[in-house]
């Protein structure tokens, strides 16, 4: 049974304070975490494609279960300002306020160092896409399939777009194209890989639906919404799939082909978004965004440079996760932009079991706890 909104802050305004005139009662501020920590899902699917190896996934995930149970104090905080008027966690980002409000990852844990290496080099910093198909699916039949999926992205991209923009949240204006026959279209860009014979290995493509806003893009040249460089087939635990090679010899697998974010974050987000609920239709394709950062002043502003990220994320199944790999993947303003009810998971939510969230927050069985409402 939930928590109202004043039961659940007596609560833990009692497990903060203690309980008056026994002071021996006020809870530590660290539990002894036993159980063996669980691979969050996306991390399980990065092991699973080659991407990193089983041992640094689990590496990633004692550092941040020690990060986390190290400060239970301030993660009690965090998760009571996380409360909606229906007493319920806010969607995903429970535990980020942990570490938004003075408490850094870095200061207890640094998975960069196990990252830096030539193994790794060029497998984090780069965006990799999969769709499962059948056995007797060849290449055409599976780019028929991506580009299935990339329609409903970019459907569900430009409807959040204009959302934005209906808003008033956007200092653009984002219109429709109501004279679109498809939602998507086949185009050629710089670096398109080819045979020898001229036969083409990469895909691009442009959404149709959305007119760009004047000045939005500098360049002035058609843009892709979405690419997948030279693909090919392999089977990962017993499926086939279709998509990015795993070589550090490749510079890209796929693209999202990002606007860039902190200035064009309605954009970037939507293309995330887009994506999400396209897997809600299609949940058999995996979409792996890593390490994909950009440092840049904030907006009339020349004091500081900030340095924002869209990843580490996977997109699968119906939900956009993001996996933290990377200290500086922060998201810029996503949850504010997610106007199509969009999935958001927070894939520190799995490195406990359902028994320590309930430990962390000394609350008992059945009751709203972060784990559960993530």
């Amino acid at each position: 049974m939930k928590l109202s909104l004043v039961s659940f802050v007596t609560a833990t305004l009692i497990i903060l304070y203690g309980c008056g005139s026994t002071p021996d009662t006020v809870q530590p501020d660290k539990i002894g975490i036993t159980a063996p920590p669980a691979i969050p899902q996306s991390y399980q699917t990065m092991v699973d494609f080659g991407i990193i190896n089983a041992s640094d996934a689990n590496e990633v995930v004692n550092g941040q279960r020690t990060a986390l149970s190290n400060n239970l104090g301030k993660f009690r905080e965090s998760a009571l300002g996380q409360l909606t008027d229906g007493g319920d966690m806010f969607l995903g980002f429970a535990i980020a306020q942990l570490f938004g409000g003075g408490v850094s990852l870095t200061d207890f844990f640094n998975p960069l160092s196990m990252f830096r290496g030539n193994q790794y080099e060029n497998h984090l910093k780069k965006t990799f896409f999969w769709v499962e198909v059948d056995e007797n699916c060849d290449r055409e039949c599976a780019f028929k399939k991506i580009k299935k999926i990339v329609a409903s992205a970019a459907t569900a991209h430009t409807e959040n777009l204009i959302k934005i923009s209906e808003k008033g949240d956007s200092q653009f204006n984002w219109k429709r194209n109501y004279d679109a026959k498809t939602a998507v279209r086949e185009i050629d860009v710089f670096g398109t890989k080819k045979t020898f014979f001229g036969k083409k290995l990469s895909k691009s493509y442009a959404n149709n639906l959305v007119i760009m806003p004047e000045d939005y893009d500098s360049y002035k040249r058609e843009k892709a919404f979405f690419t997948i460089w030279d693909a090919e087939f392999k089977t990962v635990n017993g499926k086939r799939y279709f998509g990015s090679k795993i070589t550090t010899r490749e510079s890209f697998t796929a693209s999202l082909h990002r606007m860039g974010n902190y200035f064009r974050w309605e954009y970037d987000n939507s293309q995330t978004l887009g994506f999400a609920k396209a897997s809600e239709t299609y949940p058999d394709f995996i979409l792996i965004e890593t390490q994909n950062c950009i440092s840049q002043f904030p907006f009339r502003s020349r004091d500081k440079v900030i340095r924002t990220c869209q990843g580490d994320l996977l997109i699968n199944g119906g939900k956009v996760t993001y996996m933290h790999l990377f200290p500086d993947s922060n998201t810029v303003r996503l949850q504010d932009s997610n106007l199509i009810n969009a999935k958001i998971h927070d894939a520190r939510s799995e490195i406990f079991t359902e028994q320590e969230w309930q430990t962390l927050l000394n609350i008992k069985s059945g009751e709203t706890t972060v784990s559960n409402q993530l």
